[in-house]
């Protein structure tokens, strides 16, 4: 599975609220869209939406992500009160 994570920083929209998540899908067919060998990317299989808390009131977000030996996933996040970063 190849997992990217989301960013949820921004203001809120018509859309909805921004959301930090980790999002999956299988590697294989992914890396074959990179090559040509595929029409499109393979879509998600699942979408996990992680709440990450605040500092001094301003939301935390994912900035970074690396995976561990365990399986696991260590994070980084930044607190920004910005509602349009990019």
């Amino acid at each position: 599975m190849l997992k990217l994570v989301q960013r949820g920083n921004g203001a809120p929209s018509s859309r909805g609220l921004p959301v930090n998540a980790i999002g999956e899908l299988p590697l294989a067919p992914f890396s074959n869209w990179l090559d040509g060998a595929a029409p499109g990317p393979p879509a998600l299989v699942r979408i996990t939406r992680c709440a990450l808390g605040s500092h001094a009131g301003a939301p935390l977000s994912f900035t970074d992500a690396a995976p561990c030996a365990d399986g696991s996933i260590a994070c980084l996040a930044s607190a920004e009160a910005s509602p349009d970063a990019v």
